[in-house]
């Protein structure tokens, strides 16, 4: 059986390069360029400790998109004052903000798991605001061009209702979800942030088209007298910004979340699939109520019998849906709770987390309660405990993409990222304590551990081992084997410590856990996590050699 091992404590991948070919540095010196002897502060851990990567093609393009999309929301605005008037679109704005103001709430609420960045956030809004609606309106004015060149038959009035718009506009809207995926890949974990992004695409997409709706049926109106144009506006606006604000944001997360769906199982490929998958859903909600409604119109003998037909639609048809999308979104927020359990618990059992760090990541109250002490640590401890909450959660999702496909070395170099980070992040955390021990007055609602100081590496004194060896400290982690090298030495943090509970930011262990593993957790010879009882829990992790993971070994 072929298996990704991970590094284990004091022991050499059997397939890996020497700590010096691996890195770039000679015998006895340290990977930055200076002697091992030398005393450098190196934190505990067990992959090579990579420097902070920017995602600048996100950025660029999330931005360009960004630009093509305000000058796109701008014609639109420029089309609807040409349709009415000023004081018109001003009210219609004002109204279609309300309207985005609910769903941008309600985007908030379901991305409170996992917040995306507020660039991608705001590009999925300006692409739907925009380039959606831009390209659905430049689509109908082609198509209608062409029929006039080629004197083709005409199409029936109800054509472009039910048919043209729920395809165009789903199209365009679900366009903007694959391109936040392939350019911001590390963020696009699942179907949860496919219905985010794909929400926020819809909600920008109902912003101006509600511009539109609002100020020309009010200007229609106002033709005939004020009170048919303030009749025709609340009319709308009762329909589109009370009763149906979910509709677009809920036809384009149906499509996000097919994307995320076939993304986590099958990679880039699949979210191409996915794409195409979940405009069928998209475009069957759009369609029932477009044609739901063109049909009350068509068969109602006045306005008051049309509202009654569009009263039961919305009931018996758009509401079950509604409820339906509802159940989705909740069992997908608690599928991401469990299998960010599971994933982190699989580093938990080789060190990387402690089981009081996995159950407070797995929870919001556990997680409020780390934002709590954080605050009270100071600004800088707060964005180290969003950033690590955030990460780890990150983790869990990556963790899954390298269980689907092992040799995925894009995901391995996620991984070995994220854990780099973590241990950055870790030793923030640290600093925010003063002295490096607990001080508090009362036992912290999340506790806060204390960590060993940073030991150098020391070079091996012959070639038949790795460059770098860290001090072990206690028994073997290999049965019937000691430790090589004489660097055992007692630990200064063996007293037990102020609270007996293991404390959220435990140092990392013995590395992470290969993609085909399967528990129980770890392989035989890597050293479990400190125990929580008997001696301090926030005591020094198990020491192991630096590195990236090696590649795959035989078991």
């Amino acid at each position: 059986m072929t298996s990704y091992m991970p590094p284990q404590p004091g022991r050499p991948n059997a397939h890996s390069a020497p700590p010096h070919q691996q890195h770039g540095v000679g015998p006895g010196q340290h990977p930055s360029g200076q002697f091992a002897d030398q005393r450098l502060p190196l934190g505990p851990q067990f992959v090579e400790e990579l420097p902070p990567k920017r995602n600048t093609l996100m950025t660029v393009v999330t931005i360009a998109i960004m630009g093509v999309a305000f000058l796109g929301t701008i014609a639109i605005l420029i089309l609807a004052l040409v349709q009415s008037s000023v004081s018109l679109v001003l009210v219609s704005i004002v109204l279609a903000v309300f309207t985005l103001a609910f769903v941008w709430l309600v985007v908030w609420f379901i991305d409170r798991w996992e917040p995306e960045p507020k660039l991608l956030l705001f590009g999925a809004l300006l692409w739907g605001a925009g380039i959606a609606t831009a390209g659905a309106l430049l689509f109908g004015l082609a198509a209608e061009v062409l029929w006039l060149v080629f004197a083709l038959p005409p199409l029936p009035d109800w054509w472009g209702a039910v048919v043209q718009a729920p395809l165009v506009e789903e199209f365009f809207k679900g366009v903007g979800v694959l391109i936040i995926f392939f350019v911001a890949r590390k963020h696009f974990n699942g179907p949860t942030d496919g219905i985010v992004f794909g929400a926020l695409s819809g909600a920008g997409f109902a912003f101006t088209e509600n511009i539109l709706y609002f100020s020309s049926q009010a200007a229609a109106g106002f033709e005939q007298s004020a009170a048919a144009g303030v009749v025709s506006i609340g009319f709308q606006f009762g329909i589109r910004g009370v009763a149906m604000p979910l509709l677009h944001p809920i036809c384009a997360s149906l499509t996000g979340a097919a994307i995320g769906f076939a993304a986590r199982k099958w990679g880039m490929g699949g979210a191409i699939g996915g794409f195409f998958v979940g405009l069928a859903p998209a475009v069957f909600v759009h369609f029932v109520w477009n044609g739901g409604s063109t049909l009350a119109d068509s068969l109602a003998a006045d306005p008051a019998q049309s509202l009654g037909y569009l009263a039961l639609l919305f009931f018996l048809v758009m509401v079950p849906i509604f409820i339906a999308w509802i159940i989705m979104v909740v069992m997908l927020r608690r599928g991401d709770r469990k299998l960010l359990r599971e994933r982190l618990g699989e580093y938990a059992r080789v060190g990387w987390y402690s089981r009081a760090e996995v159950d407070m990541l797995s929870s919001m109250q556990g997680r409020s309660g780390a934002r709590a002490w954080a605050r009270r640590a100071g600004p800088e401890a707060v964005r180290a405990m969003r950033t690590f909450i955030e990460e780890s959660t990150r983790l869990a999702h990556v963790r899954t993409r390298v269980l689907h496909s092992p040799g995925n070395q894009a995901s391995l170099r996620a991984e070995q990222e994220l854990l780099s980070d973590l241990t950055r992040i870790r030793r923030v955390l640290n600093r925010s304590q003063p002295g490096g021990v607990q001080h508090m007055q009362a036992a912290p609602a999340v506790a806060v551990p204390t960590n060993a100081p940073p030991r150098m590496p020391q070079p091996y004194q012959s070639s038949a081992g790795p460059q770098f060896q860290r001090p072990h400290v206690g028994a073997s982690p290999y049965q019937g084997q000691q430790q090589p090298g004489a660097h055992r030495q007692p630990s200064p943090y063996q007293q037990p410590g102020p609270y007996q509970q293991p404390g959220p930011y435990q140092q990392p262990g013995a590395g992470a856990p290969g993609p085909r593993q399967q528990p129980p957790f770890p392989d035989q010879g890597s050293r479990p996590p400190a125990s929580s009882t008997g001696q301090s829990p926030y005591g020094p992790s198990p020491a192991g050699p630096t590195g990236p993971s090696g590649p795959p070994s035989a078991r």
